[in-house]
């Protein structure tokens, strides 16, 4: 978790997406999984922090990556990024062997992150403007 960067409202890129899904995993939606970290991203990290016991500053340090892979957010096994080397997960938490760092990322990878983001948005798009009711997963079994 080291390497984890410091996230705060104004940053954007990979991480920031990253952190957006956590967040979604963890009960906490920032909105849109767009990677920029805005107000609603802000809002769900302080909601986040202050669930758990840490000062609701909105910046995402290392302490929180700590609690959002504690949290079982996906975070794999509290190694930082889309999977850790070992025990880490695909961004469709999936089991799979993908670097911590999107920048070693490859090409196919990144084509994979980025596509199930485009389909869950897709999907989150079609339910608001069809206005889907929510499954009762509980009735399904």
């Amino acid at each position: 978790m080291a390497d984890n960067p410091v996230l705060q409202r104004g940053s954007e890129g990979e991480w920031v997406s990253y952190l957006q899904q956590l967040l979604e995993a963890a009960g906490h939606s920032p909105g849109a999984v767009d990677g920029n970290f805005g107000s609603p991203t802000e809002a769900a990290v302080r909601a986040f922090q202050e669930a758990h016991g840490q000062t609701a500053d909105g910046v995402v340090g290392q302490e929180m990556w700590g609690a959002l892979a504690g949290a079982g957010a996906g975070a794999g096994d509290g190694a930082a990024g889309p999977g850790g080397e070992s025990g880490g997960t695909q961004p469709d938490g999936g089991p799979g062997a993908w670097s911590a760092n999107p920048d070693e990322w490859t090409e196919e990878q990144r084509d994979q992150y980025f596509t199930y983001n485009d389909v869950i948005d897709e999907a989150e798009s079609l339910d608001a403007e069809l206005d889907v009711p929510e499954i009762d997963e509980e009735h399904l079994a």
